[in-house]
C-alpha cells in the first residue's frame, strides 16, 4: 500500500458511484492496491427506500483484512428516510476500501479520484 504523493498531481477527476447493500459487507468505494492514486471522499449518502428502519455499518478496509475499523456500528437508518455521513475529505490510499452492510440500502458516495 502506497501513499502517492498528490501535491504533483496531474490528474484529479469528480466521480459518483451508487451501491445498493446487502445483508453483508459490500464494496462502495475501492482503491486498487497498485492503482497509483488517492481517492478522496467529497460526501457519502445512504437511503432507505424500505419500509423497515434498517441497520447500517460501514467500515475501511485496509490491503490487509486485518485492518479493518468500524466507520458506524449498526445505525439506524429510518424508512423512507437517508443520512450524511461525514467522510468529506477523507482519502483512501492505494489498497484501502470502503465497505457497508445494510439489507436494500443505498449508498451513493462522491470522491476525486487524484493521480
Amino acid at each position: 500500500m502506497a501513499a502517492p504523493n498528490i501535491i504533483e498531481a496531474e490528474t484529479i477527476t469528480g466521480r459518483v458511484v451508487t451501491v445498493t447493500l446487502g445483508a453483508s459487507a459490500t464494496d462502495i468505494i475501492v482503491n486498487d492496491s497498485a492503482s497509483g492514486k488517492v481517492l478522496r471522499l467529497g460526501g457519502l449518502i445512504v437511503a432507505n427506500p424500505t419500509v423497515l428502519a434498517m441497520p447500517l455499518t460501514l467500515s475501511l478496509v485496509n490491503d490487509d483484512p486485518a485492518h479493518t475499523a468500524a466507520l458506524v456500528s449498526d445505525l439506524i437508518v429510518p424508512a423512507g428516510g437517508s443520512l450524511s455521513v461525514p467522510l468529506d475529505k477523507f482519502n483512501l490510499e492505494e489498497g484501502d476500501k470502503i465497505t457497508g452492510s445494510g439489507a436494500d440500502l443505498h449508498a451513493t458516495a462522491s470522491f476525486e479520484e487524484i493521480s
